[in-house]
């Protein structure tokens, strides 16, 4: 009796069992081995989508960083030859400038004394000659010693030396010798600008007593930025002349800036271990200014690959798969994972090696980590 009792209450139990109704789990079927098959509002909330393999140009990039900078014939520093007092600012920071434009006035008694002893040496050069000559003339004729020839010629010599030294010393300071020579004396010079450019410093105001070679301003020529870069050591050997460079100024938002690798280091910098290379900008640089940071890519290689949408490779492991669409069991469409090799990739897009396996069929290229999630459901 108790035996029929037990079989009986086994045979209610599993009644029971078949009349509950399926779990959500259940609504995805997995009847073939391997196929994922999803119910309408399934796809929809993973964002499901199919594409096919396509043919696609990848660039191979080295991410680099380094600074707006220009070479040294783009930036000036303006000194004095001799020290003087500032009796006149003529520019602001960021005022444009051409070359020998006047920046500043500097005054003090060296240039009046400097002036003085020109011309009174050029008075005595008049002298000093015509007494060598006449003492030349002296010794052919017999009628001197040779050692009044010799000093003659000593002080003739060495005074045209000075005289030259001088002359150059004035021109060095802006100082006409012409108008020296008519007795016209300055005590003051003026500070010209070497080159075309912006001020970007000014380091003077009037009555400031200047030393000699102190800068006074700093100019730079916009026209010759140029990128510099630190590349580490094991990317070097990918950089070539002439490839493009796609750079942007993250704290200034100008959006992407142009360029192209113009010179490659060939030392290598012992604390960065990185190289220098020297990228010159294509089109407008209006707003770079020198010194601002860069982050910067390299194109080094572009190539022509079947390739899918980055995303739609899921990984396992070692292993890499997509799941490409198939018919299911019930005629619905399914979604079995498919091994595949890869290779370049870029931001958008990566190479697959082996295309003949899945060329001409729908590959899911939106959702597939998340479609990986039914697996084994």
């Amino acid at each position: 009796m108790k035996i029929n009792q037990i079989i009986n209450g086994a045979i209610l139990v599993a009644m029971v069992s078949c009349q509950q109704p399926k779990s959500v789990e259940e609504d995805v079927s997995s009847g073939s081995p391997g196929l994922i098959t999803l119910s309408q509002g399934q796809s929809d909330n993973i964002g499901l989508k199919l594409g096919k393999i396509d043919s696609v140009k990848i660039r191979q990039k080295v991410q680099v960083n380094g600074y707006v900078d220009v070479p040294p014939e783009g930036r000036a520093s303006v000194t004095t030859y001799k020290a003087g007092y500032v009796k006149e600012v003529l520019l602001l920071v960021g005022d444009k400038v051409k070359k020998g434009q006047q920046l500043a006035v500097l005054e003090h008694p060296d240039y009046v004394k400097l002036q003085q002893d020109y011309m009174d040496l050029s008075g005595r050069l008049s002298y000093l000659k015509s007494e060598y000559e006449r003492q030349q003339s002296l010794f052919a004729d017999k009628i001197t010693a040779e050692k009044n020839l010799l000093k003659a010629e000593s002080e003739y010599k060495s005074s045209l030396a000075q005289f030259k030294g001088l002359k150059e010393e004035l021109k060095m300071l802006g100082l006409s010798t012409s108008q020296v020579n008519q007795g016209k004396i300055s005590s003051t010079i003026r500070i010209n600008s070497p080159i075309n450019g912006h001020v970007t410093e000014v380091n003077c105001t009037v009555g400031k007593y200047m030393p000699a070679s102190a800068e006074m301003f700093e100019i730079v020529d916009p026209d010759h930025l140029h990128m510099e870069l630190s590349v580490f050591e094991q990317d070097v050997i990918k950089i070539k002349i002439g490839q493009p460079v796609i750079a942007n100024i993250p704290n200034v938002g100008m959006g992407e800036i142009k360029g192209e690798v113009f010179l490659v280091g060939k030392t290598l910098e012992n604390e960065s271990r990185s190289v220098r290379v020297h990228a010159h900008f294509e089109g407008n640089t209006d707003g770079v200014l020198p010194g601002m940071y860069l982050e910067a890519q390299i194109i080094t290689e572009e190539v022509k690959v079947l390739a899918l949408p980055m995303g739609t490779v899921v990984k396992d492991g070692e292993n890499r798969y997509v799941f490409i669409q198939v018919a299911g069991d019930d005629g619905q469409p399914g979604y079995k994972r498919e091994q595949v090799e890869v290779g370049v990739a870029d931001e958008n897009w990566i190479e697959i090696k082996n295309p003949a396996k899945i060329k001409g069929k729908q590959v899911v290229v939106k959702g597939a980590y998340s479609l990986s999630g039914f697996e084994g459901v």
